[in-house]
């Protein structure tokens, strides 16, 4: 009788996947959500903004000079600071991230391994003030004493390691996109086979050679998108680098100069904008660190599936 009763349920059941209409209603409402919100963001940005590239046009995006008296704008140097500062911050934290969660994963024992994942945790979860405030105090003067000591054998007699500078706040950018890495590398690394693994072992593999030609490479597509995701990350951070990059004007000659990023500049200029145009030029910056975050999304959704293709014809 139970039986009969669970039967006849199920029959009467309504499966809205098996319906055409539903997941095109479902898929017509996400798009609609989603271009709606992205139309409003950019029409905002382009309204505000309009008065700067009426006056500017492309110069803008090739002007060195930033000079709200004269009403002269130019947005060059905010792009190299926020680029050079989020791709020397990826350079420092992806292999930094492969190889702690590999630690985790492969070596850490059993009852660490989640301890150390609850300190990623923790990183994540730190306020982005926080660690403006100990690139200030902490890690600034520490490169400053690096610095001069390196001096005359790695780095130049000429060059001056200030504490407030590109290369801080691309520190400081590091150790906040580390735990996005490390979170989703653990997960990619722990789907790895152990028959593959096993595999490698039963023919005299070490644990390291199993680690880089196994996990490592099974999981390069997936190492590949949470990089582009830890540098999205990057290039919206405010408020700690704002703290610790020096908020100098200009073009930086090297990577322990000071400088500006378009997230800077906004932060340190927007409520108190000596004029219309002042305010429509950081309106005009904002777009373009949109157009800076879409185009590098976009450009590694393109390299991520050409990655997967590659890899698939391999495995076939």
């Amino acid at each position: 009788m139970l039986t009969t009763e669970n039967e006849a349920k199920k029959v009467n059941k309504v499966n809205f996947d098996n319906l055409p209409w539903f997941s095109i209603f479902m898929s017509v409402m996400a798009l609609t959500i989603v271009f709606g919100l992205l139309y409003l963001y950019l029409s905002a940005l382009w309204e505000g903004g309009k008065l700067s590239i009426d006056v500017f046009g492309v110069n803008f995006l090739f002007g060195t000079e930033w000079d709200p008296v004269n009403g002269n704008f130019g947005a060059l140097p905010f792009i190299i600071g926020t680029i050079l500062t989020s791709l020397l911050a990826i350079v420092l934290a992806v292999p930094l991230g492969v190889m702690l969660s590999l630690y985790i994963v492969e070596y850490a024992p059993r009852t660490l391994k989640n301890y150390l994942r609850t300190v990623a945790d923790l990183l994540a979860a730190i306020p982005s003030v926080i660690y403006g405030l100990w690139g200030i105090f902490i890690l600034g003067p520490f490169i400053v004493d690096l610095g001069d000591l390196l001096i005359g054998f790695i780095l130049p007699k000429t060059m001056h390691v200030r504490g407030n500078s590109i290369f801080t706040a691309s520190v400081i950018l590091m150790i906040m996109i580390l735990p996005i890495l490390i979170n989703i590398l653990i997960d990619a690394f722990e789907t790895v086979p152990d028959l593959l693994k096993d595999g490698m072992y039963a023919l005299g593999s070490t644990k390291w050679e199993v680690s880089s030609k196994v996990i490592i490479k099974s999981t390069y597509p997936t190492i590949v998108a949470a990089t582009l995701l830890a540098l999205a990350r990057a290039l919206g951070e405010t408020m700690a680098v704002t703290m610790v990059i020096g908020n100098a004007y200009g073009i930086p000659t090297n990577i322990f100069d000071a400088g500006h990023t378009i997230t800077s500049i906004i932060a340190n200029e927007f409520t108190e904008a000596a004029s219309q145009l002042h305010l429509a030029a950081l309106f005009e910056l904002a777009l373009i660190l949109f157009m800076i975050t879409f185009l590098f999304n976009v450009l590694g959704l393109l390299i991520v599936k050409r990655i997967k293709k590659k890899f698939g014809a391999t495995n076939r």
